[in-house]
């Protein structure tokens, strides 16, 4: 089934239901006595504790919200929503509405859709509405601020409504100014502010709190009952302490320039009548020194291109979850690329709750959990009109993924929040780790901490600002008594910001020529308009100026402009114009445009210049062969060309899409031989091994590579076809059999470039590329060489003697291109060439190698194909059901499932795919097994076929047939095991 058929199916499937509902005996509310509420002119049942947004999910009222602005006096002003859910787009992100989630509920609460707003009799206001102008007017006079921090600091008074003049000022809510001068103040109470607050007020320090929810906490509220008594205990500590003001449900304006901080205080007091009003003080608050914990937001990037009820921040589900006892109403897939997200499965978990998948966009993540898990996938495209139905994803393979959810967690990184004090900031600096703004104060009476200050670990956060509230008593002179703090464990916030999937291009050098309209690409001789510099605020200027320090690179800054929305969207650009190779837009392959994504080279271009004609590779675009200037050339002289040259001087090979696993540890001699079964001893430091990757009955699944670079360092290499399933065993055996180790495991295909050299020139080759002076011939089969230059590093082993001598060459990727370029100029000089990846496998079949993509084609059958696509309906733990061992090339191992054919009748051909069977006089008998691979070896002059034997065996020079695939005749053959035939040596 099409993408497109998935979507129409999901379509016809929509109904209208909530995406949430009430979970028994969870969350922080007792949803026992409740208390009516209108909204919409319907009747809620809410309860103490509640917000507006709580008790409308709770009740499953979310598909009556409609797009028009609602009023209340708790609001200020008018209000939007969005139909069926809180859930606004601002700029280039999503974020839930805070009028919405922070509103706290209470009897006689009415919300309705804005109507008239004064009475047609006498023009005067209707009651249970008020003057915004009268509010921004009583509000202004009374502090000073300038107007546009004042619209910075609550956006919703930049919206005036005209009323009449006769509105008397006894309609307002505006309290009296408080003075306030206090020796510290506390912007926010979360775990930042809660530790800083505590940990002061113990040392006798006058502090304030203030917190714009109604109640303390801040994402501990959302975290479970782990630290609930402790967040209690604090709590009522700081309530009882004299020289402690918590100052709740107050919104922090900003600080004037004499160092005078603004804060709007929000309490409610009864009329006569026995209605609640709400009450605003203004606070002018002087304070000795300032902790701004004002915390991060979870951002949601605006690339799933969909607004529709089910999507929402992780944190915020977790809030929904662990606060007002909410939970899905059906399955929910969390989508990350951080070890924070993981919580909300965690929680999922405890609770007993379905979870549809995990997507993590880290190949790298160690995270396991019971539940379909997908790494290194995206998701490209989410399902449903009136509420979220399903997902689409694509994998490092390219492989679409349909997943079946009602709601989707989201945790794709924070942002800092630290733009109220932006005239105390003297620079920022963009930190590519957390992928966030960090900011550098130019005030010695603040100091940032938790997640304003961009520490987003928990546990990190509360031991630093522990250490800053220790060392604000002893700079006064005061004794630090110690307090019990909560406990969080250590949790990875590196992230990495997703780039926009273009469909069936990924690479870096085809984003950046997609990454404008499709007009400027196609049309000859167009340029890339200029981009109009904006007009900036002071803060965005600095974080302008600290990208432009972070990258050049314009596709890494619109990347982050497009999901951060920060001050990199107002970069201006140079006039370009991209040239386009003719052959890579569309880039056709069987003369069919590819439709999927696909990997590159890094030498991409070089090899178009040099002829190249492109094979897919697993997910890669590989040279299959080159005509240069033979382009009328059949392809098959092509090759054989390339192979004759290669044996008689030299040949160069990119094998740069070879997975490389990296194993890191004190420990991973241990966990390598544990984890591969290795016998025969270990791997010298310096030294390499060539063999088999076999998997339980000695069944031949890859050749392996494995490189000791370090006492605590290999590198595992393999075919790309193998590339997840050889790193999600090894993850699974780390996580599940040998977690105590230490031992950390990296997937690093992007991070080197593998090349091969071929022929008796290639030790030349390279002593003169590196200036060696031929210590490279001296080099011993299989011994490890690092070499370092000016241009670039690279480490080479010299291969185990074979019929034609050959090096392998690791080269970072950065310096791929530069020693490419170096090393084409002088295998031209011997008169070599670049070989493609059909005369690569002929060399390396010659050497008694067989590549991984020839042994996968043997396991490409329909079943296997239809299994890939709908793995979210698989046992997963069938994923990790099997045995794998590194067998290394001895004669004495015997890998008895791999043969090898030698003609011996009248035919010589032998066709790849046919079927081998046994012979009994001239009678076809049982089959054996199945051709993987077939050539013809310049060397023996003769066809040569290996062949994957059903069962294991000891067999030599047996007779046997050969039913050529798609032929009318037969090949007569002897059949030998291939640990019993020299084959490449």
């Amino acid at each position: 089934m099409d993408e497109y058929s998935l979507i129409r199916s999901c379509y016809k499937e929509e109904y209208k239901r909530s995406i949430m509902r009430k979970l028994l005996n969870t969350g922080i509310i007792k949803r026992g006595l409740s208390f009516p509420i209108y909204f919409q002119g319907h009747p809620i049942p809410a309860n103490r504790g509640d917000t507006l947004a709580s008790a409308i999910l709770a009740n499953n009222k979310e598909k009556i919200i409609t797009s028009y602005p609602f009023s209340h006096k708790d609001f200020l002003t008018s209000i939007w929503g969005n139909p069926g859910h809180f859930l606004d787009l601002e700029g280039t992100k999503l974020a839930y509405s805070n009028y919405w989630l922070n509103q706290e509920v209470y009897p006689g609460f009415i919300l309705d859709v804005e109507r008239k707003t004064s009475d047609d009799k006498n023009g005067q206001l209707k009651s249970g509405y008020f003057s915004t102008d009268l509010f921004w007017k009583g509000l202004y006079e009374k502090i000073q601020l300038p107007k546009k921090e004042l619209i910075q600091a609550l956006p919703w008074l930049s919206i005036g409504k005209s009323i009449d003049s006769g509105n008397k000022e006894k309609e307002m809510l505006l309290a009296d100014v408080e003075h306030v001068s206090v020796e510290l103040l506390v912007i926010g109470a979360g775990i930042a502010g809660l530790v800083a607050g505590l940990t002061a007020s113990r040392a006798g320090i006058r502090l304030m709190i203030l917190e714009s929810d109604f109640i303390l906490g801040g994402r501990l509220n959302g975290e479970g009952e782990s630290n609930n008594s402790w967040l209690m205990s604090a709590t009522l500590e700081l309530k009882n302490q004299e020289n402690v003001r918590i100052c709740s449900r107050t919104q922090f304006l900003g600080r004037e320039v004499d160092g005078t901080f603004f804060a709007m205080e929000k309490f409610y007091r009864q009329d006569s009548v026995g209605n609640v009003q709400p009450i605003y003080k203004i606070l002018k608050i002087k304070a000795e020194h300032t902790f701004v914990a004002t915390g991060a937001r979870e951002r949601i990037p605006f690339l799933l291109a969909k607004n529709i009820p089910g999507i929402m921040p992780a944190g915020l589900f977790n809030t929904f979850l662990n606060r007002f006892g909410l939970g899905a109403n059906d399955g929910v897939t969390l989508y990350t690329n951080n070890d924070a997200g993981w919580n909300t499965v965690k929680h999922l978990i405890r609770l007993g709750l379905k979870i549809d998948a995990v997507i993590d966009t880290r190949l790298n993540s160690t995270r396991v959990a019971d539940c379909p898990v997908f790494r290194g996938a995206k998701v490209i495209k989410v399902l449903g009109k009136s509420h979220l139905r399903g997902l689409i994803i694509r994998d490092l393979q390219g492989r679409s993924t349909k997943i079946r959810t009602s709601l989707l967690a989201v945790s794709l990184g924070y942002e800092t929040d630290f733009r109220m004090i932006s005239q105390n900031i003297q620079n920022v600096e963009w930190c590519p780790r957390i992928s966030t703004f960090k900011a550098h104060l130019n005030s010695s009476d603040l100091t940032l901490i938790g997640g304003a200050n961009a520490v987003f670990c928990p546990k990190t956060s509360i031991e630093k600002t522990y250490k800053a509230a220790c060392q604000l008593i002893k700079k006064k002179g005061l004794k630090v008594v110690s307090c019990d703090l909560p406990y969080l464990g250590e949790e990875n916030y590196e992230c990495q910001l997703l780039g926009k999937d273009s469909g069936r291009f990924r690479q870096t050098w085809i984003g950046r020529l997609l990454n404008k309209n499709i007009v400027d690409l196609v049309e000859p001789n167009n340029q890339i308009k200029t981009l109009q510099e904006k007009k900036t605020n002071k803060l965005e200027e600095m974080e302008l100026e600290a990208l432009k320090i972070f990258s050049n690179d314009r596709e890494e800054l619109s990347v982050i402009a497009s999901q951060t929305g920060n001050g990199c969207k107002n970069i201006s650009l140079s006039n370009s114009i991209y040239e386009l190779p003719k052959s890579l837009f569309p880039i056709c392959y069987e003369g069919k445009i590819v439709e999927e994504p696909f990997r590159t080279l890094p030498n991409h271009f070089e090899y178009e210049k040099l002829g190249a004609h492109w094979e897919k590779n697993g997910e890669w675009f590989v040279p299959a062969y080159f005509s240069g200037k033979n382009s009328s050339y059949k392809k098959e002289n092509l090759i054989n060309l390339e192979v004759e040259t290669t044996f008689n001087k030299v040949g160069i090979s990119d094998l740069s899409d070879l997975v490389k696993i990296e194993i890191v540890g004190k420990y991973a001699v241990n966990f390598i031989h544990k984890s591969l079964d290795l016998e025969h001893g270990d791997i010298p430091i310096g030294e390499s091994q060539e063999g088999f990757l076999v998997e339980g009955d000695k069944v031949i699944i890859d050749h392996m590579m494995l490189l000791r670079t370090r006492d605590d360092k290999y590198i595992l290499t393999a075919s790309n076809c193998n590339e997840n399933r050889l790193y999600n065993y090894l993850l699974d055996k780390l996580l599940n059999k040998f977690p105590t180790l230490g031992v950390q495991i990296k997937l690093v295909t992007e991070f080197y470039q593998v090349y091969y050299l071929w022929g008796a020139s290639a030790g030349k080759v390279l002593d003169g590329a590196l200036s060696l002076d031929s210590s490279l011939l001296k080099l011993r089969p299989m011994k490890l060489k690092t070499i370092s230059s000016q241009d670039f590093k690279c480490l080479i082993y010299r291969c185990e003697e074979r019929i034609t001598p050959s090096f392998r060459v690791f080269v970072s990727q950065s310096k791929a291109k530069q020693f490419f370029s170096k090393i084409e100029k002088i295998i031209q000089s011997y008169k070599g060439v670049v070989i493609g990846r059909c005369a690569t496998d002929i060399m390396e079949l010659e050497n008694g190698l067989i590549s991984g993509s020839k042994l996968q084609n043997l396991f490409k059958t329909v079943e296997l194909k239809e299994s890939n696509r709908t793995i979210i309906d698989e046992d997963h733990e069938k994923l990790f059901n099997q045995i794998l061992k590194f067998e290394r090339f001895d004669k004495k191992q015997k890998h008895s499932r791999i043969a090898i054919l030698y003609p011996i009748g009248p035919t010589k051909n032998i066709v790849e795919g046919s079927e081998v069977h046994s012979i009994g006089g001239l009678e076809k008998e049982s089959i054996m097994g199945q051709v993987v691979a077939s050539y013809f070896s310049k060397i023996q002059g003769k066809f040569i076929g290996y062949v994957r034997l059903k069962r294991a065996g000891n067999i030599k020079k047996k007779p046997v047939i050969v039913l050529n695939l798609g032929k009318n005749y037969q090949t007569q053959c002897e059949l030998s095991s291939y640990h019993l035939i020299d084959v490449g040596t």
